[in-house]
């Protein structure tokens, strides 16, 4: 689709949000312990898809995102799936889609003085706008490596106490305002999509954002969040978590922490 096509947004009347359960909370606690602190030398490039199931522009994205998710572990980088609303309209609601996800592009969309939002998507750093299937564009900015020029917190971690998990942000050279975020998602899945510009395919969608909850914010000075509860899409096979630090705004990512969540055991 287009990238300065505009389209009327769709917002769902309603949408399913749960709470992690006791069970997932203590498969986050026991991994979390085992996670070190990550280092302004080591924190991850975070890479957004903005895609839906509703555009037929999206499916070489979707895949290349398959590949990005098979190599995140060796190169220090997560790729996370957010499905957007904005195409329910056309015959097929995505299964995946969230207003919050839209809501997050379209912050992108007034931080970086784009025209409208548009699929498939891209960001990168919290700074890159590509369009999500243009391979050589972000392989060349995966290849430049993240900006050396951002102030960040020394580190970040994730702390258990003896009142629950809470995650760290450490002092830094920074006299700003920066959100916190904490994000959810779920493994790989297939998706037959019935209807719709895909109508008859069968694609599949990988590091699918289950949740994303503003923790509170980090303006240079030590913080700790607690992580008694947050949003959780519901996946029940096993989902991965990361922590953004981000200029508020929509603004640059200075860093991030990832820990992988696995179900405990029955």
């Amino acid at each position: 689709m287009n990238r300065n096509m505009t389209r009327a947004f769709v917002t769902r009347a309603f949408v399913t949000r749960a709470f992690v359960t006791r069970a997932l909370l203590g498969a986050l606690l026991l991994t979390a312990t085992t996670v070190p602190a990550a280092a302004a030398d080591d924190f991850p490039t975070i890479i957004e898809l903005y895609t839906s199931q509703g555009c037929s522009a999206c499916p070489p994205a979707d895949a290349y995102l398959m590949e990005l998710v098979a190599r995140q572990m060796d190169e220090n980088f997560v790729v996370l799936g957010f499905h957007v609303d904005i195409w329910d309209y056309l015959g097929w609601a995505d299964t995946f889609s969230d207003p919050k996800m839209t809501e997050r592009q379209r912050g992108y969309m007034q931080a970086m003085n784009l025209r409208s939002v548009y699929t498939p998507q891209m960001v990168i750093g919290g700074r890159h706008d590509v369009v999500g299937a243009d391979r050589e564009a972000v392989e060349r900015i995966l290849a430049a490596g993240p900006a050396g020029d951002l102030p960040a917190p020394e580190r970040v971690w994730f702390e258990l106490q003896e009142d629950g998990m809470y995650l760290n942000v450490s002092e830094g050279d920074f006299d700003g305002v920066a959100d916190v975020w904490l994000i959810t998602f779920g493994a790989a899945r297939e998706v037959e999509i019935l209807r719709g510009e895909n109508a008859g395919a069968a694609i599949v969608y990988g590091n699918v954002v289950e949740g994303i909850e503003w923790l509170g914010a980090w303006t240079g000075k030590h913080v700790d969040f607690a992580l008694d509860q947050f949003a959780y899409g519901g996946a029940d096979h096993g989902v991965g978590c990361v922590a953004v630090v981000q200029i508020a705004g929509q603004g640059p990512i200075l860093a991030a922490l990832q820990i992988p969540i696995r179900d405990p055991a029955p």
